[in-house]
């Protein structure tokens, strides 16, 4: 075995390593594109989702409405309680002490 043919060999398993190196990081990329991709498509959706979903200003006004007119309504509610419940007692004072006198 001659000194070339020893050199042309160790050039032919370096470009082989070379060769399958390259594959190998062309590989991985195109795996990281795909995966990239996919993901991609899952954001894609879910933005499609959220916009599909999304409330405008005048549904959240009307909401905020409602609800205000519903605590009003309560607090009322609670403050006629209040009122009654004072009357009630007010009245029962008067009676017991009538009796008592």
């Amino acid at each position: 075995m001659s000194l070339d043919e020893a050199s042309a060999k160790i050039a032919n398993l370096w470009e082989r390593l070379a060769l399958g190196l390259i594959s190998l990081f062309v590989t991985m990329l195109f795996m990281t594109y795909q995966g990239q991709q996919t993901e991609f498509k899952a954001l894609e959706s879910r933005v499609l989702s959220l916009q599909m979903e999304k409330v405008s200003r005048a549904d959240l006004a009307d909401v905020e409405q409602r609800i205000n007119k519903n605590l009003d309504a309560r607090i009322n509610e609670l403050i006629s309680r209040s009122t009654s419940d004072k009357q009630d007692i007010l009245q029962r004072l008067d009676l017991y002490f009538k009796k008592s006198l």
